[in-house]
């Protein structure tokens, strides 16, 4: 999948990605599905990939403390540090 994410047109990449809408916070902590995570918010825009953050919120802190979970949030902020959802989820963090 994150070949895929990688090679595709960003159109296509999007709609690959919107298809994991639902299941980021399962992904943010699997061994493998963290990848494909931190791979979306690399190749797609910001706010493409805002939805990424926007399912984090309630669970920030855990995810922070979390192994695997912990690169997604480091993505978010050097991809998408401006972005409303991300600093929601940097507040809940602080």
């Amino acid at each position: 999948v994150q070949r895929a994410l990688e090679i595709a047109d960003p159109c296509v990449a999007e709609t690959l990605a919107f298809e994991l809408r639902g299941h980021i916070q399962e992904a943010a902590i699997s061994p493998h599905g963290n990848y494909v995570v931190q791979r979306i918010v690399k190749q797609l825009t910001p706010a493409a990939s805002s939805f990424v953050a926007e399912e984090l919120l309630g669970v920030a802190a855990s995810v922070a403390r979390h192994r695997m979970g912990c690169r997604i949030l480091c993505r978010l902020l050097e991809r998408s540090s401006k972005e409303a959802a991300t600093k929601r989820l940097v507040d809940q963090l602080l």
